[in-house]
């Protein structure tokens, strides 16, 4: 079975709604980032069938949680581009930008998605904080995601300060996550959020489970946060 033969059958198995054009879009993402991945590392997963379902997959997860058709939509510390690129196929009326704050990988992530002709993708190299904390990112996004970045508590501090009042911020955590709430609670208060959605979901033919936790922006973050990441990482609010 070849990428688009996987991509196709496990998008359907787990009811994902994927052309076959968008298919065949996912199907040359995923060549190009493994080809690449032999010269840098945007991914711990070099089996094709893994790849496929712990990042292609695993991405579309949370389509269906993405705000409606027009939504400016982040991912930070996109890594190999995930979910960010996956969703910005399958979403092509919403617009995304890709945040990490390692050029390399970023450089590798637009040349990858590059053939692919995204016109819905744009790629900002930068930390999170310090893009949340003024200017023209600070409260700009309908919606930011990421995944397997940090834990929720610093994840919030680093996320919720992009996202627009109204907004939502949806995180992709692991078995840990009760934990990982009680600890983050505080903090999403602090930074005008409240968790309103926690699903647990699992890949069918894979034991993988991720919690999709959905914090809304119910007012704005006060000016003095976001804080510096060496802040935010030796004193988490």
């Amino acid at each position: 079975m070849n990428l688009l033969q996987m991509i196709e059958t496990g998008a359907a198995e787990n009811g994902f709604s994927v052309t076959g054009e968008q298919a065949e879009r996912l199907a040359q993402y995923s060549s190009a980032v493994l080809e690449l991945n032999n010269k840098i590392n945007l991914t711990a997963i070099r089996d094709e069938k893994d790849f496929i379902e712990r990042n292609i997959l695993d991405s579309l997860m949370i389509a269906a949680d993405i705000p409606g058709s027009g939504a400016s939509i982040a991912d930070v510390g996109t890594g190999g581009g995930f979910p960010g690129i996956p969703l910005a196929v399958c979403l092509p009326e919403d617009s995304f930008v890709l945040i990490d704050s390692t050029r390399k990988k970023l450089d590798a992530v637009e040349e990858a998605a590059k053939p692919l002709g995204l016109e819905n993708v744009c790629y900002l190299n930068g930390r999170a904080e310090e893009l949340g904390r003024e200017g023209e990112w600070r409260e700009h996004f309908d919606c930011v995601v990421s995944r397997a970045v940090a834990s929720l508590r610093v994840l919030t501090e680093l996320c919720l300060p992009l996202v627009k009042p109204g907004g939502k911020m949806i995180a992709m955590k692991s078995a840990r996550y009760e934990e990982e709430i009680d600890e983050a609670k505080e903090a999403v208060e602090q930074l005008g959020g409240r968790i309103s959605d926690v699903q647990k979901r699992y890949l069918l033919h894979s034991d993988m489970l991720h919690v999709i936790i959905t914090i809304e922006k119910i007012r704005k973050t006060p000016q003095k946060l976001p804080r510096s990441f060496g802040q935010i990482k030796k004193k988490p609010l």
